[in-house]
């Protein structure tokens, strides 16, 4: 099965290139299309929606996609054989030069022309913003041409000045083909071991999901999307605050521990108590993520916290102080002797004035 790669050619030149180079190709099946920075967003949007694998662009455009797509970016490199045909071309130029351009494609520039003793004054950009204010002034600095990129040029010929496009050569563009392959094989070996995971979680009888800290269910297992079904059968939230709201605020706590743990929970429903640990996941990612894991209560020792039932017994007997003969108040006091029959720590909480004392 082949590679589907678009390739996203910020000038024309490079756009010939590249469908000339793709029908070497065996393993990807190449689309080339032409789009320079922010024209190249929507076109990229586009073609995910069709099933794309990689894209493969250049400089600023290339930047520009790994911020805005959501596929991987393969970035067609300014090589040193590049650098060596645009010094060759200026050497002899008379006209006072400027180099404008974003970073990945200046700094190599930079490098090799300070190495060949071929001193040409820069500018570095980091946004299409940039080049015109960095245009007018290379030209109110005695610049008669600009080296540069495709907006560059374009900023360049606007304002009367001459201008020297940075191209890629073939040797720049056969690198980024096999980039692309090699990217592609990472990609696939990840996606088949998480697969496997993902298989191996949603097997397992014990209710488990992950999410972020906004809430967001990234992944739940079969076992726990029976138990969210259960408790809202019509909803059909992502986020996992919907179904048990003061996880918000132990997110929170969970952070601030250096080490990953566990805090435990007992959730009342009107027919059974369930019980579940939440955990901070550590990544390498800035994102935190927490997951719950639903434990299986015949399981769990029961002298665990050094509790006996005994001791819980004079708590039962209390529950027919509690006056209130609402629907509501009946409820309440069935999850509480629930809660009550267990030998494990049970924190009540609630506004004041709820009766949390009774």
């Amino acid at each position: 099965m082949k590679i589907k790669t678009l390739l996203i050619a910020p000038y024309p030149g490079l756009k010939e290139l590249a469908l000339t180079l793709a029908k070497e190709q065996q393993l990807l099946d190449m689309t080339v299309v032409q789009g320079d920075l922010r024209e190249a967003i929507p076109i990229a949007k586009q073609y995910e929606k069709e099933g794309y694998d990689l894209i493969i662009s250049r400089g600023g455009t290339a930047q520009l996609l790994r911020q805005h797509a959501s596929l991987p970016v393969i970035e067609i490199k300014v090589s040193g054989y590049d650098i060596l045909r645009i010094l060759t071309l200026v050497k002899d130029y008379n006209a006072h030069l400027r180099i404008i351009g974003f970073p990945n494609i200046c700094q190599g520039f930079i490098s090799v022309s300070n190495l060949l003793g071929v001193q040409i004054p820069y500018t570095i950009i980091h946004d299409q913003e940039e080049v015109e204010e960095a245009v007018q002034q290379a030209k109110a600095g005695g610049a008669q041409a600009i080296i540069g990129d495709t907006i560059t040029c374009k900023t360049a010929e606007a304002h009367g000045l001459q201008s020297i496009l940075i191209t890629s050569g073939r040797e720049s563009v056969i690198e980024a083909f096999e980039q692309a392959k090699q990217t592609y094989q990472i990609i696939e070996n990840t996606a088949k071991q998480t697969k496997i995971y993902q298989q191996l979680l949603q097997k397992t009888k014990e209710p488990i999901v992950v999410y972020d800290e906004n809430g967001t269910i990234q992944f739940a297992n079969s076992s726990f999307q029976k138990i969210l079904r259960f408790i809202k059968k019509d909803s059909d939230e992502s986020s996992i605050y919907a179904y048990f709201p003061f996880l918000h605020n132990a997110c929170a706590q969970l952070c601030k521990k250096i080490e990953p743990i566990e805090i435990l929970y007992t959730f009342a429903t009107d027919d059974e108590l369930m019980q579940f640990r939440q955990g901070y996941l550590k990544t390498d990612n800035a994102e935190n993520q927490y997951y719950l894991r639903f434990s299986d209560e015949e399981k769990e020792d029961r002298q665990e916290y050094g509790l006996s039932v005994a001791a819980i017994q004079p708590i039962m007997t209390s529950f027919s102080q509690i006056p209130g003969n609402s629907q509501l108040m009946q409820a309440v006091i069935k999850q509480g002797k629930k809660a009550a029959a267990h030998n494990k720590p049970v924190a009540l909480y609630g506004e004041k004035g709820t009766g949390k004392k009774t």
